[in-house]
């Protein structure tokens, strides 16, 4: 699948035979790099389909498989971010890990835009996070 992105800029996003997800976006990976993703975080970067009204899932990549292998179908992240905390229900589809529950509302109070980075740190092991939005505006 490719993502336009700008004139001469796009995402490459490759599936695994078991539905995983590979992002191959040189803009990502060096994003991901100086926010320091290390095992026991992941990040979602908002793509334009997550904010639509009806967004029932979102992938977590398969690159963050030493942090989802803990966890098990059906069940709840616990995100806290500045004061206020969410419940994210976790769907497993193959390999693949996803937000199916949660998503939309989760977005809409965070007011997150195209291009929005979000870090999940994980704080309460193995499914308490705090969250850092790194928003598109602020790193232009």
């Amino acid at each position: 699948m490719l993502t336009y992105r700008a004139e001469g800029e796009f995402d490459v996003v490759l599936f695994d035979q078991g539905g995983g997800e590979k992002s191959y976006s040189p803009y990502a990976a060096s994003f991901g790099a100086m926010v320091g993703i290390s095992w026991d975080q992941f990040k979602i970067e908002v793509q334009p389909f997550h904010l639509y009204k009806y967004c029932h899932e979102i992938d977590i990549l398969a690159d963050y498989k030493c942090c989802t292998d803990r966890w098990s179908p059906s069940q709840y992240l616990t995100v806290s971010h500045e004061g206020n905390v969410w419940f994210l229900q976790l769907r497993k589809f193959g390999r693949c890990w996803k937000i199916s529950a949660g998503w939309v509302r989760f977005s809409q109070l965070l007011r997150l835009s195209v291009g929005d980075v979000l870090v999940f740190d994980m704080n309460a092991p193995p499914l308490g996070f705090s969250l850092r939005v790194y928003r598109i505006a602020e790193r232009y």
